[in-house]
């Protein structure tokens, strides 16, 4: 119930934190100088922000998986895997098309992914399966982007821009337990 600072504050800009499911860590982008990396932190203050990315180019962290070992973020329109294990952490690509994929979100009992993709010109959510991809299920139909799951992961919510207007709408769509095509 006491709010507290952690022991290292750092300076730059704390960009899109994401909270480990078990409330454990706090993922977010560091963005100081000429770089923006993925660092975690003990979320109650006891340690300094650990870099588990280090790249020149912008990162943002969206949602971890259920287990809060594996955290998904966006890099140059492809959305990569940051995994740990003994040895430390690592990453790997898992949407890297052509079209630049962002915002991804894995579903709460971590079968499926749902993220946001310009394929067809415009940002679309859509849906596969977590983690081994296979067929895509497009979500929206007029637009849609940063999906976020319900917690009891039977609905799926999105944004849609509202054309002409600097505000936009709400979507929510009811998620089944099966497969996709």
């Amino acid at each position: 119930g006491t709010m507290t600072r952690p022991a290292t504050s750092p300076e730059g800009a704390m960009l899109w934190p994401r909270w480990q499911p078990d409330g454990g860590h706090l993922a977010f982008s560091w963005s100081r100088r000429d770089e923006t990396d993925i660092h975690v932190v003990d979320a109650d203050g006891s340690g300094a922000p650990v870099e588990v990315t280090h790249t020149k180019t912008m990162k943002s962290p969206s949602g971890w998986a259920p287990d809060g070992r594996s955290l998904l973020f966006a890099e140059n329109g492809d959305v990569l895997l940051l995994t740990r294990d003994a040895s430390g952490w690592a990453s790997r690509p898992l949407l890297a098309t052509p079209a630049s994929e962002e915002s991804a979100s894995v579903s709460p009992d971590g079968r499926w992914v749902a993220y946001a993709s310009d394929e067809t010109g415009r940002a679309e959510v859509y849906l596969q399966l977590f983690p081994r991809l296979g067929a895509k299920v497009q979500v929206s139909t007029e637009g849609g982007y940063s999906p976020v799951w319900s917690h009891d992961g039977r609905e799926l919510c999105y944004a849609r821009e509202r054309p002409g207007a600097y505000t936009g709408d709400l979507w929510a769509v009811a998620v089944g337990a099966g497969e996709p095509p």
